[in-house]
């Protein structure tokens, strides 16, 4: 076993595929025991499922990362505690924490403003801020994604850049190790195509997931902090809620969505981020 240990963090490309299938495979588990209380339950509300979902969800996560990943594998570079592991994945900030809520809250009004932009310039984007405070529904989760989002806001940070991105720094420059991130990221992905989604959806989301980690690879090292990072993440997709997109040409589609989008408010955010972080930390 220490072998194996050794030879993840000699091999960080390796270590991080592994924790994308870990990812996936905790994700499928909770899923899987939801589908097995449900039918041992009968039938419930709409919003009952979703809180078990979450709470299934979030809790597998928490397994892996907060026991596994640290006690377990020791990643992301040895660490046998979780002090040692809140500091190595920089749970624990070098940046004070109301620099990251600044970062947080300018990084996202870019994304949301693009995103509005877009809508004014294309008919197949319609957006409604009511769905932030409305009730659940099967088409979007209402005032539910305040809570739904702090489960990829949280673990994928802790996941793609607390452990893969500080193992990868430990063996190649900070631009290889971003690039290799943003990959890995997106490609997490595609676990998507299990659970029924459309193959050209599940494709222009990876692309975009994968940019997407490129900045956020980004801003971890600028901000050498954690927390920047989950705020961002967990806002993007709480008010990526609003928007809806049905664009019949896939082409448009794809040049809508990670180039205005994302690459876009991305170049935009990298440089205020390397001007703030240059001021300020």
């Amino acid at each position: 076993m220490s072998n194996i240990k050794q030879t993840l963090q000699e091999k960080p490309i390796l270590g991080g595929l592994l924790i994308a299938v870990l990812f996936n495979v905790f994700l499928f588990l909770a899923l899987l025991t939801q589908s097995f209380i449900y039918m041992a339950l009968g039938e419930m509300y709409y919003l009952t499922i979703m809180w078990l979902q979450f709470a299934l969800m979030f809790g597998f996560l928490a397994l892996l990362f907060l026991i596994i990943v640290p006690y377990g594998l020791n990643l992301p570079n040895g660490v046998q505690t979780l002090g040692e592991y809140a500091e190595a994945t920089r749970l624990k900030g070098e940046s004070p924490p109301k620099h990251n809520l600044i970062i947080a809250f300018i990084t996202v009004a870019i994304f949301v403003a693009f995103e509005l932009i877009g809508g004014l310039i294309f008919a197949e984007i319609t957006f409604d801020f009511t769905k932030l405070f409305a009730m659940p529904q099967p088409e979007y989760l209402g005032a539910f994604a305040w809570i739904y989002a702090l489960r990829p806001g949280i673990w994928e940070e802790v996941a793609f850049r607390g452990v893969v991105l500080t193992m990868l720094l430990k063996k190649y420059s900070k631009k290889t190790s971003i690039i290799i991130d943003g990959f890995i990221f997106g490609l997490v992905h595609l676990m998507n195509l299990l659970f029924g989604a459309d193959l050209i959806a599940t494709l222009v989301q990876i692309a975009y997931a994968s940019i997407l980690g490129f900045f956020l690879a980004y801003m971890y090292i600028k901000t050498r902090s954690l927390l920047s990072c989950i705020l961002t993440h967990y806002l993007i997709d709480v008010f990526g809620q609003l928007f809806a997109m049905s664009f019949t040409n896939i082409l448009i589609y794809f040049l809508v969505v990670v180039g205005m989008v994302v690459v876009i408010p991305v170049i935009i955010n990298t440089l205020i981020i390397k001007r703030y972080t240059e001021r300020k930390l």
